[in-house]
């Protein structure tokens, strides 16, 4: 095709030999993988805070401050990623590339359609749950009770309305405060 426009098959515009070598040397220094690992455990850590943060009641700001230290901390994992290499051997500089060397791909054709399948997977499962799961706000609970009839265990049928009595009264006392909703009597009853 570069041949029927007048341009030989054998030359690459020059942003897209920048671009492949860029690519290239993302790779090279495992950029992509830091990029992919730190997306993965930051929100594992931001799901797992938001759902312990509000048993004691922490502030909403606490939340906030975890996920804007986990998007500040990001630019900076992807510079360390590309100056240095981490492993076992721990933290050294990232070598030079070899002048000669050609970009291989970064996983073999069967690993790749894996990890697509991988994260399809997880995009789909994502996606049923925002869409089918209920939403529930998680700032706005309300406290409720419902106090049920009493049973009458003594001898004495009379005695039935001190059941009923300690009931109301139970239901008048709850009814005071102010935070609290009362279900009605009505409602509990056989």
């Amino acid at each position: 095709m570069h041949a029927a426009l007048g341009r030989s098959a054998d030359v690459i515009a020059p942003h897209t030999a920048a671009s492949h070598v860029l690519r290239c040397e993302l790779r090279r220094r495992k950029v992509y993988r830091v990029a992919g690992g730190y997306a993965v455990v930051g929100w594992l850590l931001i799901q797992i805070a938001a759902t312990i943060f509000p048993a004691p009641q922490l502030p909403a700001w606490t939340l906030r401050l975890i996920v804007i230290a986990i998007l500040a901390g990001f630019p900076i994992a992807l510079v360390v990623a590309w100056a240095f290499d981490v492993g076992l051997h721990g933290l050294k500089e990232t070598a030079p590339a070899a002048a000669a060397e050609d970009c291989p791909p970064a996983l073999a054709p069967k690993w790749r359609n894996i990890y697509l399948l991988a994260a399809i997977d997880v995009v789909a499962a994502a996606g049923a749950g925002f869409f089918l799961l209920p939403r529930v706000p998680g700032s706005k609970l309300d406290k409720s009770i419902a106090v049920l009839p009493f049973d009458n265990f003594s001898e004495n049928k009379e005695n039935e309305h001190f059941a009923d009595g300690i009931q109301d009264d139970v239901l008048t006392s709850l009814a005071k405060i102010g935070e609290l909703k009362v279900i009605s009597r009505s409602s509990v009853m056989p």
